[in-house]
Order: C-alpha cells, then structure tokens, then sequence
C-alpha cells in the first residue's frame, strides 16, 4: 500500500511536467492589464504591466468584474497550418479579440456567467488572420470581489497546441469528473452499508465522499442550473465541509484513540458559519468563506495530527498507512487553499482532485479490511452459535430432568403431606387423650414430646421459604416450652445471624430433626435440671452445642440407639459433622457443625 502511494505521486507529478511541455510553441507571461467593464478593446494607454498568471480583484457594486490583457507578437513565418491560443487556466470566463477581431468566447460574458473554473480553453483560428505585427486582447470577466485570474498565454500550430489542451484537460477536467462520479458512487455504497449496519464509519466516509462528489462539479459545470451566487455558496460550502467531515471520520477508524470529542460544538460552529455564508451578501461572500475554510482545514490538520499521535504510540501499519494518505490529502488542500488565497503566485493547477485516487483506494482498503474482519467474526459467531446451540440441548435435557425430578418430587411431597395429614387426625388425637389421661411424669412428658415433634412435622408446608433466623427462633421457642414441660431450665445462646441465609426445604427439615432429637435426648437421658443451647455463625457456617448438667459418668454403657444414629444420618446429609462428648465435670456435650453453603437457596 505504502509503495502504491509512492508510485501514485511518481505518476502525478510526471503527468504534471508533461502537461507543461511547451516544445514549439510560443508561451507568454508578461502583458498589459486594465481593469475594465468594457465589451470590446478599451483603449491601452492606462494599462499596467503584470506577470502572468495574474490574480485580480476588482471592487464594484455588481456581482462581476472584468479585465482586459494586451500582448503583442511578431509573426516569425508564415504557414498555412490552423493556429491556436491555448489559456490553461482562466477563473471565470474569457473572451479572446485578436488584431480588434473576436475569435470567441467560453460562453456567456455577463449574468448569469459561464464558469471556467480554473480550467483550460483552446481557441483556434486560421493563419490569415495573423499580421506581421500582432495584437491579442483578452477579456476575463470573473466575481467582482474574487478569484479573477488569468495564466499564462500559449500560442501555436493547433495540433500541437490541442495536443497540450488535452493532456491538461484529462488532469484537470476528466479527472474531476470521473473522481467526483466515483465519489457519488461511493457516497451511495456507504450510506448503504451504513444503513444496513449502523457503523459510524461508513456514515462518515459517506458524508466526506458525497461532499466531495458535490465539490467537483465546480470544476466541469460550466453553467449552473441554479443562481450565479447560490451556486457559488453551494461550491463554497461543501468544499469547507471535506477536511471538516473527514476529521470525524477518522477519529472513527479502528485503532484511533480520543474517540469521544465534543462533535456537537464542532458541528455547531460550523453550521453557525455556514449559516453566515449562506447569508451573506455578495461582497462579503468569500470573506466569510474563507474563515470557513480555514476552520474546517483546522479540523483536517487535527485529524492527521490525531493519527500521527496514534502511530507514534502503536506502531500499526494500519494507521501508518492511513496517516500517509490524509497527510498527501492534506498537503493538497493546504496547496490550494494558498494557491486560491495568492499565496502561490506561480501555481496553475489545483491539487486537491488528485487525491481522489488515493481516498478512494483508501476507502476500499478500509472496507476489505472490515469485510474481512467481519467475515471473521462472522465465521467465529457462527462457532460460538454451534456450540450455544448444543448447550441449549444439553441444559433442555437437564432441565428436563429437573423437570421430572421436581415432579417427582412433588409428587412425594403430595404423598408425604397425606400421611402428615393422617398422623395429625389418628396419631395426634391419640397423643393428646394420652397427655390428658396420664399422671404427670416420664409418660405424660414423653407424650408431650412427641406431640410438639408432630406439629412441628405438620406445620411444615411445601414452598415456604425457610430463613435460617426464623428457624432458630422457632426451635429457641419449642425449646423453652419443652425444657418447661419436663422440669428444665433451658438456657439460650446464640450471635447475630444474617437475615438472608434461606435454607433449602430438605436442610431445613433435617437441621429441625436433629435439633429436635438433641433436646429429645438431654430430657430424656439427663438426669440435671439445666439444658444450654450455645450457637454461633461464622464464616458461613452454624456450629450448635447442646449441653446438659446431668451425671454421665455411666455413659460408656450407652449403645447408639435410633436418635443418635438417625442425627449422624442427617448431619451427613448436610455436609457437616457430629461428636459426642463427656466433659470434665461429667455434663453430656453434643456439638454439630454445618456449611451452610451447600444448604442455601441460590
């Protein structure tokens, strides 16, 4: 890419130099000048001597102005070939006299005016109308207040001077045309793909190529379909708005850093302007324009330095390639805007086209390479597409199974509350006439027991949640009033515990079970008057201590019964582990601890 730009300018600059091949024929760029509104040869004496190419100003209150140019030539030998002037560079229209005879014009010399645009023109003549002494007026009629110039004059056979014109004209003229018509295209192949994928790139890309598209008229629109003036702004506008919309284009490129910039104050400021350009009057018009310019050139120069910046720091060819580009592209728009201002006195040809190619080529280089990369990230979307899809099928078949196994499940529930629902009508009714009918002691609070251990069983529904606070509080409650029942004192300990622990149906039910068989076995077996209940959360995990005051000095006789094994059962269902243990002052001590991290609700 980089080599393609070398050999792109190689190319513009020879077609430069044999554009200004001027092997026999006869180039003039000294002549007389008057400033004058006359439609035929004024009258010399006041002329003043310039060197051309000549940049004139006239100030009047019409929108046009015009000059008269004299040259005289001797005629060095007669030939019967037809003679041609050859004017590579006019702005706006030219009207050729030779020895007081009208050989022509570019079209109409008053409003509303044929445009020459710093364009060429070839007017051809025959042989008798030269003299031995030759006189050659030249009317140009241009903006009143702008832009009025005039190059250098060539004189010669027509051949060779026609083979001169075409040459510039193909640089200066069809270059333009098919560049802006590219342009056009392209403008319209954005806008597409911006439409159909939203990327701010080619929104961008579209607004500087239809810009541009529009500024290249000025040069091979010789008649405007609309107002001298209104076209004028037209051209004027759109050419301030290249460098301007190219600066947001870039800063949209991948790889470029500050992406985020106040665009509503710059594009503020530049309607604001364009509003003043639109409605100025004639003789502020290119005043005000030219602030413009200078304003978007500002933004152009940002640009480039912005992706300088971004080189220096990256290193990517992506953006090296890039900067070379703008920075060729900016190189002729600062060319004209000098050229256009009189700062370069000697420049006859306009550069900015001939970087058409090179935006061109450069959009393409930028739209392959994001068509490949999104071919890419199509293909890799494609992949991770596959592999969603199968792990959709395998999470459908698990959820199926969760599916099954939660009908299962409630299927067990349905049955497990019917027999709940039996035990409380049969067994519970029997349980109490059992508590009103015995004597106070061992069976009446066994009966108890075994009455409250039911209708903690009952009370248990399905689909409740279970906050591990509120099962605390329930099992302190149902400890209090069962200690009571038998004769104990139950004395509670327990830190603060997080209200958002929910424990899952099962580890609820489990952890009641074993808590309610712990308090089952300290009335049942203790002989003392004290049961202490110490538990304490930490680190995610419920550590419970049950401890009785009564003599177990006989424990190594006891045998695990149903209880002991049915807690060792649970507490292994739950993850954690279980001891017994005797202490030094022969108090029975049950401790458990449980991760709660296996028994929350997720």
């Amino acid at each position: 890419m980089i080599r393609f730009f070398l050999f792109y300018i190689l190319v513009v600059f020879s077609a430069l130099l044999n554009a200004q091949d001027m092997t026999s024929i006869t180039s003039f760029s000294q002549a007389k000048k008057l400033l004058s509104n006359a439609t035929s040869p004024p009258d010399f004496q006041q002329a003043k001597p310039v060197t051309l190419p000549d940049h004139w100003q006239h100030q009047s209150d019409e929108f046009y102005g015009s000059a008269w140019y004299q040259i005289s030539f001797p005629l060095q030998h007669k030939t019967a070939e037809q003679w041609a002037i050859y004017l590579p560079d006019i702005n706006m229209n030219a009207e050729i006299w030779l020895n007081n005879t009208r050989l022509g014009s570019g079209g109409r010399m008053q409003a509303p005016l044929s445009r020459y645009w710093h364009s060429p023109m070839i007017f051809s003549f025959s042989p008798s109308e030269l003299k031995a002494k030759n006189r050659l007026q030249i009317r140009v009629v241009a903006y009143a207040n702008e832009f009025g110039k005039l190059g250098k004059i060539h004189i010669g056979s027509r051949d060779r001077v026609n083979a001169l014109y075409e040459k510039h004209f193909f640089s200066t003229v069809t270059i333009h045309i098919i560049s802006g018509a590219l342009a056009g295209v392209y403008a319209l192949f954005m806008g597409v793909v911006w439409w159909k994928r939203r990327d701010p790139v080619f929104f961008w890309g579209a607004l500087v190529c239809a810009a541009w598209s529009i500024s290249s008229m000025n040069i091979y629109i010789i008649n405007p379909p609309v107002a001298e003036l209104i076209w004028e702004k037209i051209m004027l506008t759109s050419m301030g708005w290249i460098p301007l919309l190219f600066f947001f284009f870039i800063l949209r490129l991948d790889d470029i850093p500050y992406k985020k910039y106040p665009d509503q104050v710059a594009l503020f400021i530049a309607t604001l302007l364009n509003a003043a350009l639109i409605l100025s009057p004639a003789s502020m018009l290119f005043s005000i324009s030219r602030l413009w310019h200078i304003y978007a050139m500002a933004f152009g120069l940002a640009g480039v330095a912005f992706l300088f910046y971004s080189w220096i720091k990256y290193r990517q060819q992506k953006q090296l390639i890039m900067l070379i580009a703008f920075a060729l592209i900016a190189s002729c728009g600062l060319h004209d805007l000098l050229a256009q201002n009189q700062l370069l006195e000697h420049s006859e040809t306009l550069w900015l086209d001939y970087s058409v190619p090179i935006i061109l080529l450069l959009i393409g280089y930028l739209m392959i390479s994001r068509f490949l990369s999104a071919l890419s990230s199509y293909e890799r979307l494609n992949n991770e597409l596959g592999m969603r899809v199968q792990q959709a099928q395998n999470k459908i078949e698990t959820d199926y199974e969760k599916i099954l196994g939660l009908e299962i499940e409630q299927a067990e529930n349905n049955e497990r509350e019917r027999i709940y629902r039996n035990m409380h009508d049969d067994m519970g009714a029997k349980l109490l006439s059992m508590i009103y009918q015995s004597e106070p002691g061992e069976m009446n609070t066994l009966a108890r027991s075994a009455m409250n251990d039911l209708r903690a069983i009952v009370s248990k529904t399905q689909g409740n949640k279970y906050q591990l606070k509120d099962t605390l509080e329930k099992w302190q409650h149902i400890s209090h009033k069962r200690c009571k029942e038998a004769g104990f004192n139950c004395h509670w300990s327990q830190n603060k515990i997080p209200d958002d622990i929910i424990l899952k149906d099962t580890s609820d039910k489990n952890l009641q079970r074993i808590q309610t068989e712990a308090i089952t076995n300290a009335i049942k077996h203790s002989h003392g008057k004290n049961i202490f209940i110490n538990i304490r959360y930490r680190l995610n995990c419920l550590y419970t201590q049950v401890t009785d005051d009564g003599d177990s000095s006989q424990n190594t006789h006891w045998i695990e019964g149903r209880g002991m094994n049915s807690m060792r059962y649970r507490i292994k269902k739950l993850g954690g582990n279980i001891r017994w243990k005797v202490t030094p002052n022969t108090k029975t001590r049950i401790s458990w601890l449980i991760p709660l991290d296996k028994n929350q609700e997720q």
